[in-house]
């Protein structure tokens, strides 16, 4: 919550609080508080017989630790709970069961589960303000719209998952604020539970954000209109970018092709960026911005980063065992990882400090473009960001690799103080 009159003062030794601030914070007359923690810095109270079921075990401000260390802490340590994020007027909670995140709730109205149907064309706008119209206390959203047979069981499944995704996804763009973290279990026994793997989860969310950030440099919202390119198609399209393609009559809003799209807000503007910059699609009324940063040099900027956090590991890991030998491990990593990142990673070498070499890295992406200079991707200017995309997922499974040898090499202790600091590092592999 943000503005001074939330603060309370010290009248007479009594604590008060201004009325807008009792409002906003649902006080009553008679309410009492106890002191949590006490510090000359800070002051952490709760109500007396609040009824709570859980005890604060995670308590700081946004920033000393990141959305991702969050969700890592909670996952190694096999927590249940709710975690509850607040920016500003902004809450939202994450709820956890043996580590594993199962709901996600927000006050915000457009994460609401009949808004995000809306938008993501499962329900008509007079639906959604129908069956606004008949909750209450006693009915669900969801079972509302199943009896008025505004959508199928199947739909509501679907939008019930990609609601909680979406509330998950965009937490990871909050960079202020505060967090506290309540050990216990808060969900009604009847509420629908849904088992999210937190670590995929995690690096999904840190891969979007940096796909964000070259997504909405050509279309920035959902206002922008998209029309059909003045060149001929001379590419092969996939069922599903014709399917973009078919739902832009003359020219539609972003907002528009994701109702009718019906694949969600991320993918379509996905799909979009791909076509636009195909010259299949054009941004109607809007000049595209040119591309401030070359490929080659972002792709060559991640590895550097990633070399960093793996000479890290390593060092640290000589420093307890100075005969250790990264080489000997690296067989059972490169065996699991998939053809493409096969192929971006084909006879690299590693030097003793567990570095990759940059120039062979890139050499090979080099090589991967030409081959596949005839398909949409190359065409499109898309290849950076899909390649970018393996390579991410490549260095992260090497990253997460190094963790995992440091945590069975080095005492308890260490190899989770170690793990801490290295995923605080990482993301500023992302944030810049």
């Amino acid at each position: 919550m943000k503005g001074n009159n939330l603060l309370g003062i010290i009248q007479s030794g009594v604590l008060s609080l201004s009325d807008d601030a009792r409002t906003r914070l649902g006080l009553k007359d008679g309410d009492s508080f106890e002191i949590v923690l006490p510090h000359e810095d800070y002051l952490v109270i709760k109500k007396k017989n609040a009824g709570s079921k859980g005890k604060i075990a995670l308590l700081g401000e946004l920033g000393a630790l990141s959305i991702s260390d969050l969700f890592s802490i909670l996952n190694i340590t096999q927590k249940g709970g709710v975690l509850h994020i607040f920016s500003e007027d902004i809450k939202k909670s994450i709820y956890f069961r043996r580590g594993e995140i199962v709901f996600a709730s927000s006050n915000l109205t457009e994460e609401r589960l009949g808004h995000v149907l809306y938008r993501t064309g499962k329900i008509t706008q007079e639906q959604l303000k129908k069956a606004e119209s008949e909750v209450d206390s006693k009915t669900r959203f969801g079972g509302i719209l199943l009896k008025n047979k505004f959508i199928t069981p199947k739909d509501l499944w679907w939008g019930i998952k990609y609601q909680l995704e979406e509330i998950i996804f965009s937490i990871f763009s909050i960079t202020s604020g505060a967090y506290i973290f309540i050990d216990g279990d808060f969900l009604p026994p009847d509420l629908t539970r849904l088992s999210l793997n937190t670590q995929n989860l995690l690096m999904e969310g840190l891969k979007r954000m940096d796909e964000w950030n070259v997504i909405k440099d050509i279309i920035p919202s959902n206002n922008i209109l998209i029309g059909i390119g003045d060149e001929p198609i001379t590419v092969e399209l996939t069922p599903t970018l014709q399917k973009i393609i078919s739902c832009i009559e003359g020219r539609a809003s972003v907002g528009e092709v994701i109702k009718k799209a019906q694949l969600g807000e991320f993918n379509t503007y996905k799909l979009l960026y791909q076509l636009v910059k195909a010259r299949v699609l054009k941004v109607v009324e809007k000049e595209e911005k040119p591309t401030v940063e070359d490929g080659t040099k972002r792709l060559s900027s991640a590895i550097e980063k990633y070399n960093h956090l793996y000479s890290f590991i390593v060092q640290r890991i000589h420093e307890e065992v100075p005969d250790f030998k990264l080489s000997d491990s690296l067989p059972a990593f490169f065996d699991d990882l998939t053809d493409k990142q096969k192929r971006i990673f084909n006879k690299v070498k590693i030097d003793k400090n567990g570095m990759l070499t940059t120039e062979h890295i890139m050499h090979n992406i080099d090589k991967i473009k030409l081959v596949e200079s005839e398909k949409l991707s190359k065409i499109a200017g898309f290849a950076e960001l899909m390649l970018s995309q393996y390579l991410l997922e490549g260095l992260n499974e090497f990253l997460n690799f190094h963790i995992f040898l440091a945590r069975n090499i080095l005492p308890e202790t260490k190899g989770e103080e170690l793990a801490r600091e290295v995923r605080k590092m990482q993301q500023s592999v992302y944030n810049k």
